[in-house]
């Protein structure tokens, strides 16, 4: 197994997308946040089973986005060199195998686990989709997004209301691209043991 060397708030980072990536597959979590931005964005209140899914969703979200502000600056070359594919002519190589992307959970195939809101640039070094995701927004206003994205998929408020008209797409864009940079990152240091510096 490789040993990776990391700075605590980095360690902390990656098992924060462990911990989301156990109790979710990417397409579940991909599935679930298309399903409360589809609720927060309307103006009926969503009535779930279980109410505080949708709050557990969020809170998870900003786990995630906690650990990309830390993760997208982290620089570390032993780290870099774990999560970097190289692709052939600037393009993904899908004659790679498929682990590059694949988790391994009973149902992950590549169909449903391949990143398709990700450039090739930033499949090869999912770092930069989240220097993207970082740039988009400051970590304060992402945080307040979560709280407001729960908020107002579990009552008549609408998330329109709130964010800037054509604004909510390019949001919802850069959500998607966190959770599949964070599972690319899950998936490629899946085999790597964690050492602090």
């Amino acid at each position: 197994m490789q040993h990776l060397p990391l700075t605590p708030p980095a360690a902390l980072a990656i098992s924060a997308i462990r911990q989301y990536f156990d109790i979710w597959s990417l397409p579940q979590a991909l599935q679930q946040t298309s399903i409360i931005f589809k609720k927060a964005a309307g103006k009926k209140a969503w009535r779930p089973a279980n109410p505080y899914y949708a709050v557990h969703c969020c809170r998870h979200l900003q786990r995630l986005s906690k650990a990309a502000f830390v993760l997208g600056d982290h620089n570390h070359e032993a780290f870099v060199n774990a999560i970097l594919v190289k692709p052939a002519d600037n393009m993904p190589d899908l004659s790679q195998p498929l682990q590059q992307f694949t988790g391994k959970g009973r149902q992950d195939d590549a169909f449903s686990n391949f990143p398709r809101q990700l450039s090739a640039i930033e499949y090869g070094c999912p770092t930069d989709a989240l220097r993207s995701y970082c740039s988009y927004r400051s970590k304060k206003n992402w945080k307040q997004f979560y709280r407001l994205l729960a908020e107002c998929s579990l009552s008549t408020l609408s998330l329109q209301e709130y964010e800037k008209a054509g604004k909510l797409f390019g949001i919802r864009s850069q959500v998607f691209k966190l959770i599949e940079a964070c599972h690319l990152l899950h998936v490629r240091l899946r085999a790597v043991q964690i050492v602090l510096e």
